[in-house]
C-alpha cells in the first residue's frame, strides 16, 4: 500500500548505497591536504529515508527509487547559507530529494538529470548531469555534493564511504510525488 512503512526485507531489490563520509561528518577543510579553498563543509547529509514504487507494465516492473538527505551542502561554505535559502524558498525545504529508476527485465538503473558522469565529490562547479543507464543497480554511489549518482562509476575511490546497505536506511513505500509532500 502506497505510503506504508516497510522493512528491506520486503523489497530485496532495494540498493546499497556507497556515501563519501564528508557528505555526512563534514570537513574541516582538509580534502585538499590542508588547503582547502573552498573552506570547511558543514556534512549532516545523510540519507534521511528511501522511498520506493513499483510501476507495473507490460513488460514487467519499473521501481522509482527516490532518496530524501537530510540537506545538500554547497562546499563552497560561505555560499551555503544563501544556497540553504534558495532550496527553502523554491522548495520549501531543506532536504535533498533526489530519484532515480530500476528497469527489472533490463537489469539497469536509470538516473535521469542525475547521472554524475565523471564529476567528483568536492568540486563546487559540476557541470550539467546527464541521463544515463546504469549497468546494474544493486550498487549505487553517491559522487557529488548536490548528490548526483552513477550505478558504475565511484568517482571518489580515495574517500572513504558510510555503506548504506538495505536495512540501514528507513524505507517508505511511495512516489517522489510522496517524498516532496512528506518533506
Amino acid at each position: 500500500m502506497p505510503g506504508s512503512e516497510v522493512t528491506a526485507s520486503s523489497s530485496p531489490w532495494l540498493p546499497t548505497i556507497y556515501q563519501p563520509l564528508v557528505d555526512i561528518n563534514g570537513d574541516p577543510g582538509i580534502l585538499h591536504g590542508g588547503k582547502d579553498p573552498y573552506g570547511p563543509f558543514e556534512g549532516d547529509n545523510g540519507i534521511v529515508k528511501v522511498y520506493w514504487y513499483m510501476h507495473m507494465t507490460q513488460v514487467g516492473p519499473i521501481f522509482e527509487i527516490t532518496i530524501v538527505y537530510k540537506d545538500e551542502d554547497d562546499p563552497i561554505w560561505e555560499l551555503d547559507k544563501s544556497y540553504d535559502a534558495y532550496r527553502w524558498m523554491k522548495y520549501g525545504r531543506i532536504e535533498d530529494i533526489e530519484t532515480f529508476y530500476y528497469y527489472a527485465w533490463y537489469n539497469k538503473a536509470d538516473f535521469p538529470s542525475i547521472y554524475s558522469t565523471d564529476e567528483f565529490f568536492d568540486n563546487p562547479f559540476h557541470g550539467p548531469h546527464g541521463d544515463k543507464y546504469g549497468e546494474s543497480y544493486k550498487a549505487i554511489y553517491i559522487n557529488t555534493w548536490n548528490h548526483a549518482m552513477s550505478a558504475q562509476v565511484d568517482s571518489n575511490p580515495n574517500l572513504k564511504k558510510k555503506v548504506w546497505e538495505p536495512g540501514d536506511y528507513p524505507t517508505k513505500e511511495g512516489t517522489r510525488e510522496d517524498a516532496e509532500n512528506d518533506y
